[in-house]
């Protein structure tokens, strides 16, 4: 890319390698933030291939942060920078960006239910998105603040096996779980205070699992 301080110079970036998630054939597809592609590996041969998505190496075409993989083998993502979630699809490389109505918003996580609807966070706003890819229609959920401090700023997300949604609410000291047909959240309050709850894992026997960026800690929930 070229280098913003010394005219006619460029700069060499690493690709950056974010987020990662594994398909139905144990692959690990991952962002690569700086490279504007994602990376698949083959996690038996070692062999990685990258699928650009725009048509130019400028660093700030294309944002991709995170990234899920679908039941039917579509791989995921979100950008940032321009508010898109897009769909690769790995057996023609083709790519389709869905934008969501109104102003930009910074997209972050992104998960997939077993109905194929998409789920993306948004730090900045307290923003959860649904995506139902057949209709191309999106659905906005927020999380209201209890602290005072406006947005309720999500982070980490994952859709359990029974569909239920959670996020990590980081400006409220909370984790909540999405009622969908009620359109509301129910937080749940981390004991641990200024925790700053960031990523999310679903384990066995209704076990939530989350990090504490601000107690240097790991939580567990018993949802």
């Amino acid at each position: 890319m070229p280098d913003p301080s010394h005219a006619g110079k460029t700069l060499t970036l690493p690709s950056a390698p974010n987020d990662l998630a594994l398909d139905a054939h144990g692959n690990a597809w991952f962002t690569e933030l700086n490279a504007g592609a994602l990376g698949r590996l083959d996690t038996h041969t070692g062999f990685v291939q990258q699928y650009p998505l725009a048509g130019n190496k400028d660093v700030q075409a294309l944002f991709p942060y995170g990234v899920t993989v679908d039941q039917q083998g579509m791989v995921w993502f979100t950008e940032p920078s321009g508010s898109h979630i897009g769909r690769l699809d790995p057996a023609t490389g083709g790519i389709r960006l869905f934008t969501p109505p109104g102003p930009n918003v910074a997209l972050m996580e992104i998960a997939s239910d077993t109905h194929g609807v998409i789920w993306a966070t948004s730090f900045g706003s307290g923003l959860l998105l649904s995506l139902n890819p057949r209709t191309g229609t999106f659905t906005a959920y927020y999380v209201p603040s209890t602290e005072g401090t406006g947005a309720g700023a999500l982070y980490g997300l994952v859709v359990t096996p029974d569909n239920n949604v959670w996020v990590t609410v980081s400006a409220e000291n909370a984790i909540a779980r999405l009622d969908v047909a009620a359109h509301r959240f129910t937080p749940y309050r981390i004991p641990t205070d200024s925790s700053l709850p960031i990523g999310i894992v679903a384990g066995a026997n209704h076990t939530l699992w989350f990090t504490e960026a601000g107690s240097n800690s790991v939580g567990m929930m018993q949802a």
